[in-house]
């Protein structure tokens, strides 16, 4: 290991140690499904921690549960860990079960909505579907199109991921997935909904020095990266394309240091930046001197490539150019 790569790793593994980051990203609670359960008084079923039941009518027509129960044959059994949320309403009378959640959110901020999604049943004209609806009952109310919305599947259909950017309009947000499945199941599994901040790259909900070492990471392999984040193409653009080219490349390693460099700034002049969703303490003399250390390796290593220019005097001039979509292939939609 050579000296520059050794004092990278040194101080990430202080910011590591020093700096009070979130560990999960995720603002949904239990979205894994691994958490405790709940039975429900009106219907029996066996609830996930965190959620709640909107039955249909009649609430004896309710059977959504969480669930273990493995089938390979019919793609039975959760996407990852050993618990899903299994759909098997058997009601025909338009109403369905709703499994929903009310997350705390920002007003006006985007967020990455992803779920996966099986199907087992092997009859045609089978009634079923999932509805997924994002902000519920408001006028900002969205429903996440996707292929289980149709009244007959042909399944079983194995696990797809689905990702959907996302504006709240309020500090409390709905999540609703309204599912039925007259004779075999919807499964739903990994559920996440996490902020989309422009340079947030190790996605703690802050844009601060600790994102540039994860953001030469991600550089090295961004697929890798959108897989390990839930990620569609679109909002990686908006997490990377700092420097408003329509690519997240190195390029824009220059945009997240001035970045960066300027919230430092404004911290210690008692502001707050503007780049953070929460409040974070007044960063002490040893974290600023780490920060200075990654910055300044940061600029280093990347001056040699001719990268930089002057950093813009206000985050905002970072932070409000325009971000192009790109195209998702397959099941994703944003």
């Amino acid at each position: 290991m050579n000296r520059a790569t050794g004092t990278v790793l040194i101080v990430a593994l202080a910011l590591c140690h020093l700096a009070d980051f979130s560990s999960a990203n995720n603002i949904v609670v239990n979205g894994s499904f691994e958490g405790a359960t709940t039975i429900d008084s009106t219907t029996g079923d066996v609830l996930p921690a965190g959620w709640q039941l909107g039955p249909p009518s009649p609430a004896t027509l309710s059977k959504v549960n969480v669930d273990s129960a493995i089938n390979s044959a019919t793609f039975l059994g959760p996407e990852a860990g050993s618990h899903y949320a299994r759909f098997q309403s058997p009601a025909n009378n338009g109403t369905r079960d709703c499994l929903l959640q009310d997350l705390t959110t920002v007003a006006g901020q985007k967020y990455s909505v992803s779920f996966w999604v099986a199907d087992t049943s092997t009859s045609v004209g089978n009634n079923s579907g999932l509805d997924p609806e994002w902000d519920e009952n408001t006028a900002n109310q969205s429903t996440m199109v996707g292929p289980y919305l149709s009244p007959s599947n042909t399944g079983p259909q194995n696990y797809q991921f689905f990702s959907f950017t996302e504006t709240a309009s309020s500090t409390v947000t709905r999540l609703d997935f309204h599912g039925i499945d007259q004779n075999g199941s919807i499964l739903l599994d990994n559920v996440m909904v996490s902020p989309l901040m422009p340079g947030d790259f190790n996605r703690d909900r802050h844009v601060d020095v600790s994102d540039i070492p994860t953001m030469m990471t991600a550089l090295s392999d961004l697929s890798g990266y959108e897989n390990s984040q839930q990620l569609s193409d679109p909002q990686l653009m908006l997490i990377g394309n700092l420097n408003g080219d329509a690519q997240v490349n190195n390029a824009d390693i220059q945009a997240l240091i001035c970045l960066v460099a300027n919230n430092i700034a404004s911290d210690l002049g008692g502001a707050t930046g503007g780049s953070e969703l929460t409040s974070v303490p007044e960063p002490t003399s040893i974290v600023l001197l780490l920060a200075g250390a990654v910055v300044s390796f940061a600029y280093a290593r990347y001056s040699r490539q001719q990268l930089f220019a002057t950093c813009p005097t206000r985050t905002t001039e970072i932070k409000n150019r325009s971000l192009r979509s790109l195209s998702i292939v397959g099941p994703a939609v944003d």
